[in-house]
């Protein structure tokens, strides 16, 4: 879920291509076809507030800009990730 989160955060926030995004989230579905996708979203972004990347109250995620290139320290806010997460839910 975390690779598939940061993929779609990545086209939204960096200009990674929608094109590869979408064909590097379905080799991925295709690796954890098993994994379960029920979770809950609130939860995770509370977990994801306690990360050490994070600075005062903002949410921080190393995204990619490209495949091998990485911007890191990109601020999301929590509706951001809401809006991803609830998009991978069954």
């Amino acid at each position: 879920l975390g690779m598939i989160a940061e993929l779609q955060l990545s086209v939204k926030y960096t200009a990674f291509d929608p094109e590869v995004a979408a064909e590097c989230i379905e080799r991925l579905k295709g690796i954890y076809h098993d994994v379960s996708m029920d979770f809950d979203a609130e939860h995770l972004i509370k977990l994801m507030s306690a990360d050490k990347k994070n600075k005062k109250s903002e949410i921080r995620f190393s995204l990619l800009r490209e495949i091998g290139e990485a911007v890191v320290d990109v601020s999301v806010k929590e509706g951001g990730i809401r809006e991803v997460l609830e998009t991978n839910k069954l």
